[in-house]
This record gives C-alpha cells, sequence and structure tokens, in this order.
C-alpha cells in the first residue's frame, strides 16, 4: 500500500493501528477510563517506521498498547509501493 493510499484511508477515518515486522496488530489505547482517541499521538507517524513501548494488553488474541513512549526511526525507510 503507497503512502498516499495510506494517508487517504487515515483522512477518511480509518484506523490507526500499530504492525510489528512479526504481522503483529496492536491497537493504541489510553490509560484513561474511559479511553480517549489516540489519533492525534499517532498521525506524525503514519506510514512510518517507529519503536514504541508502553503497556501491553492481550485479550483473545487481540493486542493493545498504552503508548508511553514512541519515536520514528529514521534510519529506516518505508518502501512505497505506488
Amino acid at each position: 500500500m503507497g503512502s498516499k493510499c495510506v494517508q487517504d484511508c487515515v483522512k477518511g477515518g480509518s484506523p490507526l493501528v500499530i504492525l510489528t515486522k512479526d504481522d503483529r496488530l496492536y491497537f493504541p489505547i489510553s490509560a484513561k477510563m474511559p479511553d480517549t482517541d489516540q489519533r492525534q499521538v499517532l498521525m506524525p507517524f503514519v506510514g512510518k517506521y517507529v519503536r514504541a513501548s508502553g503497556i501491553v494488553f492481550e485479550r483473545t488474541g487481540t493486542h493493545a498498547i498504552v503508548i508511553t513512549e514512541i519515536t520514528e526511526m529514521k534510519e529506516v525507510r518505508v518502501k512505497d509501493e505506488e
């Protein structure tokens, strides 16, 4: 999926997730109750390789993360498949 396609999907309201190099999806959640939207935290990182750390939750095969730190891995380039 090309970067323009990713940007268009995000602008259209598609959910933002983190995909690991071993193809595991993590849904970002907040530490607040009720959960608050994490889109503003993730928008600068859309379509980029990142290193994220935080509190991970798993339930019935679904993974979520409360992100405590996220940084772009600028040394790793995303291959644009447009």
